[in-house]
């Protein structure tokens, strides 16, 4: 079961309904989000977005979308430049699963 899961976002992010639709559960049982742009073209959504979006569970996986700040990613970039990015996205989804367990985890006030 998925604790954080990494949503790329690229210019049409906005036309395919199935990756929210996925999203939906792990969300649901508080998996983390992780967004990461991949794309300078990547479109917000609107209010009329919104209003044409008929499901709500979907319209708040788009609203919890964009409402994270996401990490830069050039995938057009050096290999070793990609490399690097992964490695940072990488340690940056391992530090947000780690402070997830810690605050799930029951502290211990007698030792």
């Amino acid at each position: 079961e998925a604790t954080v899961v990494c949503v790329v976002l690229s210019s049409d992010v906005l036309c395919d309904r199935g990756v929210p639709a996925m999203l939906t559960g792990p969300l649901a049982r508080g998996a983390g989000l992780v967004t990461v742009v991949a794309s300078a073209a990547v479109p917000f959504p609107t209010l009329d977005f919104f209003h044409q979006v008929e499901d709500d569970k979907l319209a708040e996986v788009y609203r919890s979308i964009f409402r994270v700040l996401a990490m830069r990613f050039a995938p057009l970039a050096s290999f070793a430049q990609v490399r690097t990015q992964a490695e940072c996205i990488g340690r940056y989804i391992c530090s947000k699963q780690q402070a997830r367990k810690a605050a799930a985890d029951p502290v211990d006030e007698g030792q």
